[in-house]
Parts: structure tokens; C-alpha cells; sequence
């Protein structure tokens, strides 16, 4: 049986610096990307502040610029 997807109950949150907190599902869902695409985006970026646990609840909080790359990506553009 493959997992089941929940949506995520609470959304990102984001500071007043850019500063953003979320899990990995989160990232993705919001800006239309797979979970792969937003670790991989980031992997190359000193943006990532904290990472927490592992797979799609991984939690992140990934400084300005790094949420910059994810928006990047999902417009389709160089990361």
C-alpha cells in the first residue's frame, strides 16, 4: 500500500528576514514542486539552517536566499 499523503495542517511560516520554516511536503506543496526538486535545489545552497528528522516531514528552516532558489526552480529557471 503506498503511503498515504496528508496535507499539511499548518504552513509555512515566515519571518520578517525571509527566514522560512517548514517540512519538506510543505516546501513542495507550496510552490509546486516534488520533494526530490526542493532537496536538490537546496542541497548546492548554504541556505538551510536546520534540517530534522527525514523524509517528507523532514523539518526545514532555510534562510531568504535559499527560498529564493526554490521559487527559481518552480518558475522553471536555473537553480
Amino acid at each position: 500500500m503506498p503511503p498515504t499523503r496528508f496535507p499539511p495542517r499548518v504552513g509555512l511560516l515566515i519571518r520578517e528576514d525571509g527566514t522560512t520554516m517548514g517540512t519538506v511536503q510543505q516546501f513542495a506543496d507550496r510552490l509546486g514542486l516534488s520533494e526530490s526538486a526542493v532537496r536538490t535545489c537546496l542541497h548546492d545552497q548554504e541556505a538551510v539552517i536546520l534540517q530534522a528528522g527525514s523524509g517528507p516531514t523532514q523539518l526545514l528552516v532555510v534562510r531568504a536566499e535559499g527560498i529564493d532558489a526554490l521559487r527559481r526552480a518552480a518558475r522553471g529557471g536555473s537553480q
